[in-house]
């Protein structure tokens, strides 16, 4: 028995394309966190929000939410 339902799936597991890109960001945090006091310039901290915002993005779109929808107040 594989656990996969009748279209193939497997409930309660996360897509494949959703895995990947939780990883992705989670690498992407491990990667921030282990960077040396040193190295972390006005650049450092550009160029790491840059990334963060890019894998949130994409993991807001697999997800089938608009990265770019300006919330209604």
């Amino acid at each position: 028995m594989t656990g996969r339902d009748a279209t193939g799936d497997c409930p309660g597991r996360m897509p494949p394309e959703v895995e990947a890109l939780i990883l992705e960001a989670v690498e992407l945090i491990q990667e921030l966190d282990d960077t040396g006091l040193h190295e972390m310039t006005p650049l450092f901290y550009q160029h790491g929000y840059e990334q963060l915002r890019i894998s949130l993005g994409d993991l807001l779109t697999v997800l089938g939410h608009d990265p770019d929808l300006t919330p209604q107040e």
